[in-house]
């Protein structure tokens, strides 16, 4: 390994010279008695038989996942080489990252997102039930200390205070599926929401249609718990009119008699920006909303167009639109933006 990838007994982890160099310390574990380092191709007939531990490292890469040849590649030398090196007790330890429906790993248990496209043909080739019974485990570089502080475990890799500024250039979602293993939807949270107080639920029972909030433990009549609030929405398209960018989203919140904001539908997809407009509009329709708020920006002033085009388009045959009400923003992400688009259209 040595002489392959560092040359003169030097390592080099990112295969190359003028990356980071391993330090001796970091290589104390070839000094532990009995210890040695054997490596041999995949491929080889020399490759040895029944190893205790097997270590696969997961190609991270949307094309190996959606490449119909990659994956048949992979799942061959997984299963016909892998598995016939094994013997009862044989551990098998996958190194991943959770970043949702982008790695092999998620692929093969059949993860990948429903929205994705060819969902189904995808989950059909790669998905296999040998997955489902494997323990999954998350290791947080970053651990909590009695004093309440935080300290990390690879310091080489990622020092505690250095988290916040990965946060800040990767994104929060990123940023915790890279270094932490938290795996968070796409997407970004709009509110902070603590369990069993800042919910409500949708409830049926004999027929009838209830609200059951989480909070106060009120029960009210579904028709009349939506016909109480005062029903506005919110649309921020993805930044281009490209289909393959970022999500675009919407969303129809109610503001109760008593100031108390209700996420009452969202909409999120990756879809052309005229067709992610003609959803919410829908969307906000169906739930009588009264307003629609969207961003008031050189680039997103074809959209409103579009908006009171296709709103005046459902007048006409009958149906009960919301009104387009552009807002000027000044937020950078997307939950922040709609928020601040919401704010105006209670005024």
């Amino acid at each position: 390994i040595q002489g392959d990838f560092g040359g003169r007994g030097e390592l080099w982890p990112t295969g190359y010279r003028s990356g980071h160099k391993w330090n001796t310390k970091q290589l104390d574990f070839m000094l532990a008695p009995g210890c040695t380092i054997r490596g041999q191709s995949f491929y080889s007939a020399q490759r040895g038989r029944h190893p205790p531990l097997w270590i696969i490292d997961d190609p991270e890469d949307r094309k190996t996942v959606r490449n119909l040849g990659h994956r048949a590649e992979f799942m061959l030398a997984l299963f016909a080489r892998g598995v016939g090196m094994m013997s009862a007790g044989t551990n098998v330890l996958w190194i991943t990252t959770l970043i949702l429906g982008g790695v092999c790993h998620s692929a093969m248990r059949g993860e990948l997102a429903e929205d994705e496209e060819d969902f189904e043909d995808i989950k059909e080739e790669v998905g296999d039930i040998r997955w489902d019974q494997w323990t999954r485990l998350n290791y947080d570089l970053l651990q909590e200390d009695k004093d309440g502080g935080m300290h990390s475990i690879y310091p080489d890799y990622i020092k505690a205070e250095d988290f916040e500024q990965k946060e800040k250039s990767m994104g929060k979602r990123e940023a915790l599926s890279e270094f932490r293993g938290i795996a968070i939807a796409a997407g970004e949270f709009a509110f902070v929401r603590e369990p069993f107080r800042h919910g409500y639920m949708h409830c049926r029972s004999n027929g009838v249609d209830y609200m059951f909030d989480m909070k106060t433990g009120q029960i009210m009549d579904w028709r009349e718990f939506v016909q109480s609030l005062f029903i506005v929405g919110a649309c921020d398209p993805a930044d281009s009119t490209k289909h393959e960018n970022c999500y675009g989203a919407g969303i129809v919140v109610g503001r109760s008699p008593d100031g108390v904001l209700y996420v009452l539908d969202a909409h999120i997809k990756r879809q052309l920006a005229e067709d992610l407009v003609y959803s919410v509009l829908d969307m906000g329709q169906e739930w009588g909303a009264k307003r629609f708020g969207f961003e008031r920006a050189s680039l997103q002033s074809i959209i409103i167009r579009i908006a009171k085009r296709y709103a005046a388009e459902r007048r006409n045959r009958g149906k009960d639109m919301p009104s387009i009400i552009p807002v000027s923003v000044a937020h950078q992400r997307k939950a922040q933006r709609i928020l601040a688009t919401l704010r105006p259209l209670y005024t």
